[in-house]
């Protein structure tokens, strides 16, 4: 069921990023994520080839030297708060190492993404810190587009600038729409998933002692992770009147359509519930399917491999604080507000 709404975009629009409609949930249309068919076909062409696993693999080197600068920030400490330290900045670092932004502008940028993705609104009731860190993101990307207008480089924005949609170049409005989504996207969905790939690894020493005894064969690990901790749902804005396996949908109607649940479906996991690393057949939806697939399902597996080899090569050792209690992150997506660990 999942996977038949999630490829039938004519029914299921992915028009909306959340059920919600009150004014905390208001999103500007991001390009490709929030574009049906058949306009989303001509801008997933025009940009897969810049995500895909050849053209992420150029960028290896400067995402693990920005994995390694972290934890060798943290080498040393006795217990640290992991989303703190890494789950929440390291993802919004390579955001910005992969778009060329000038170093002195990393930690400002940073500090940004964060404070819009993951303040809650019982913390900033008036919005002010959110509509302040958002106008900071939103004028360094302004800046960023005109910037490489003028003086393209060799990073992945300058090419996706050169990319054409109907036999035209992206116009300003597009370049800024999908480099919002880069930001916003990766941030929050690569956090989320370090946060409870790093809760599941410090509860559990068997499977932690595997991963520091694997380092050079951790794809396998890595899509068992992300199938078991996956960190989002999909919404969609029904767009007919249908009777959908039994359940009456009208036109207008949102729905979520539960990826997360899917992963642990036994008709497609054995054993979903467990944790295998080394699973031999693994399907799972966490990066969606069909043609609303994650565009940058590559660049997140990639930040993920790289932050637990260079973590597990200086620290192999680490375990949940104690008394930690989860808090959780709720939005478009789910991650620990908090993960303290003691380092051994």
């Amino acid at each position: 069921v999942v996977e038949e709404a999630i490829k039938s975009p004519t029914i299921f629009s992915n028009s909306v990023l959340e059920v919600h409609r009150t004014n905390e949930h208001v999103f500007p249309v991001l390009i490709p994520e929030s574009i049906d068919p058949p306009l989303h076909h001509k801008y997933r062409t025009a940009l897969a080839p810049m995500f895909s696993p050849r053209a992420v693999a150029t960028f290896e080197g400067k995402f693990r030297d920005r994995a390694s600068a972290y934890v060798d920030r943290i080498v040393g400490k006795k217990e640290v708060d992991f989303m703190e330290v890494v789950g929440r900045p390291l993802p919004a670092d390579f955001f910005l190492a992969l778009m060329d932004i000038p170093e002195d502008l990393h930690q400002q940028l940073t500090e940004a993404l964060i404070v819009s993705t993951f303040t809650m609104p019982s913390d900033d009731p008036t919005g002010e810190l959110r509509m302040r860190a958002a106008q900071v993101i939103n004028d360094s990307i302004a800046a960023l587009v005109a910037g490489k207008q003028r003086q393209p480089g060799d990073d992945i924005f300058s090419q996706i600038m050169k990319r054409e949609v109907d036999g035209r170049l992206l116009n300003e409005e597009e370049l800024i729409s999908i480099a919002t989504l880069l930001a916003s996207a990766g941030v929050e969905t690569t956090g989320g998933s370090l946060g409870y790939i790093f809760e599941f690894l410090a509860s559990n020493p068997e499977q932690r002692q595997q991963i520091n005894e694997n380092l050079d064969n951790l794809v396998p690990p890595i899509e068992e992770l992300l199938r078991k901790f996956p960190v989002a749902n999909s919404s969609r804005v029904v767009m007919e009147d249908i009777d959908f396996h039994g359940v009456e949908l009208r036109r207008g109607d949102r729905v979520v359509i539960n990826r997360i649940g899917a992963n642990r479906d036994p008709r497609l996991v054995e054993n979903g519930d467990q944790v295998d690393l080394f699973r031999k057949f693994n399907k799972h939806a966490t990066f969606g399917d069909g043609i609303h697939t994650c565009l940058g399902s590559h660049v997140a597996r990639r930040e993920i491999r790289l932050a637990l080899e260079e973590w597990h090569k200086r620290i192999p050792n680490y375990r949940l604080a104690e008394g930690y209690v989860p808090h959780h992150h709720v939005g478009i997506t789910i991650s620990p507000s908090t993960l303290p660990l003691i380092l051994e």
